[in-house]
């Protein structure tokens, strides 16, 4: 199994228990008659709360035979994962008091299921955790984020391919024209309906974009669309180089006024010039849909 998916769980969770320590391992289980698949464990030791969490990570499905299994043999394969790390913190809404052990602490009867797509059955893990005295939270990376339609003009494809890779590698769903267009649709109709169907659109602000009439265009249709809609935020501009701060000056004004009354991050460039992907971490909580 990639161990991307594991990053980002475990990611996900940190940022949920900034003081907690997170622990995982993987684990292989065979389902009666199939071939075996693989997960995780995932223990957030949360020495603020008082208490542990546990997490199941799972790339896409798990065999319907293989839930009881895996949900009966929670409290003892968990047990293994958490004795495995000890740590003693101090009681911090008690600080007087002696040091908490991890190993100590009650876990929470809520069970995370992490999974990169929601093809699970998910009456059935929920029903085998009841029968556990737990509840389970369905954590699904294709449903965590707004789906994006990304504005660009021609000149910068290549920075426009290395955000949709990082996005889409962190489980945002995106319209990029290389990927997702159809050979023979007209173009018009074509950035119409992904810019319609798509939650957010990101606009790529340079020099070279922002003159382009395919760009302006779907400036002019996403700022229509949020009136339509009752004024809600749909584009997310952000800046490659510092044109659209200062320079850009459309032949229709109220396009650069609207834009720029937005805040627009700049994305930072590594030694090479190339643009580093993490910096589009802001725009990952602006599409994330359990932060909001």
């Amino acid at each position: 199994m990639s161990t991307s998916i594991v990053t980002r769980a475990v990611s996900f969770l940190q940022k949920r228990h900034p003081q907690a320590i997170v622990l995982h391992e993987a684990a292989t289980l065979t389902s009666a008659g199939g071939p075996s698949f693989e997960f995780w464990r995932v223990i957030v030791q949360d020495p603020q709360a008082g208490l542990k969490l546990r997490a199941i990570v799972v790339p896409s499905f798990i065999p319907d035979d293989a839930i009881p299994v895996v949900i009966a043999n929670l409290h003892g394969d968990f047990g293994k994962l958490d004795a495995a790390t000890e740590v003693r913190s101090s009681n911090v809404y008690r600080p007087h008091e002696p040091e908490i052990s991890t190993i100590d602490m009650p876990f929470s009867p809520r069970l995370v299921f992490y999974a990169d797509a929601v093809r699970v059955n998910q009456e059935a893990i929920s029903q085998a955790c009841l029968a556990q005295g737990l509840f389970v939270e369905f954590v699904a990376e294709n449903e965590m984020y707004d789906t994006l339609f990304i504005s660009y003009g021609g000149p910068d494809e290549k920075a426009a391919a290395s955000i949709n890779s990082y996005l889409a590698s962190h489980g945002v769903k995106t319209w990029f024209f290389p990927k997702d267009s159809v050979p023979g649709e007209k173009l018009h109709r074509t950035m119409s309906e992904g810019i319609n169907s798509h939650a957010r659109v990101l606009l790529l602000c340079s020099q070279h974009s922002l003159v382009r009439p395919g760009v302006l265009n779907e400036i002019e249709r996403v700022l229509e669309r949020e009136a339509r809609e009752g004024g809600g935020t749909i584009l997310i501009p952000v800046a490659l180089d510092d044109f659209v701060y200062q320079d850009w000056a459309p032949k229709r004004p109220d396009l650069a006024i609207q834009v720029r009354d937005r805040v627009i991050p700049k994305l930072t460039r590594d030694k090479a010039g190339e643009i580093d992907v993490t910096s589009l971490d802001r725009v990952l909580a602006a599409l994330n849909r359990r932060i909001h």
